[in-house]
C-alpha cells in the first residue's frame, strides 16, 4: 500500500510540475519578445522556484 501511495504522489507532482513549466513557458513567450529579456525572466523564475541557485 505504501509504495502505491508514493507512486500516486509522484505522478501528481510530475503532472503539476509539467503544467507549471508549460505555463511559465507560454507566459514568457507571450510577454517577452526580446531574447535577452526572455532569458532574464526565465532565470529569475527558475531561481524563484529553486531550479537554479540564487546569486550570492
Amino acid at each position: 500500500m505504501g509504495t502505491q501511495g508514493g507512486e500516486v504522489v509522484i505522478t501528481l507532482l510530475g503532472t503539476v510540475v509539467i503544467r507549471v513549466v508549460r505555463g511559465i513557458a507560454a507566459t514568457t513567450n507571450v510577454l517577452m519578445t526580446n531574447s535577452t529579456s526572455r532569458r532574464r525572466t526565465v532565470l529569475a523564475v527558475s531561481r524563484s522556484i529553486g531550479v537554479l541557485p540564487a546569486p550570492k
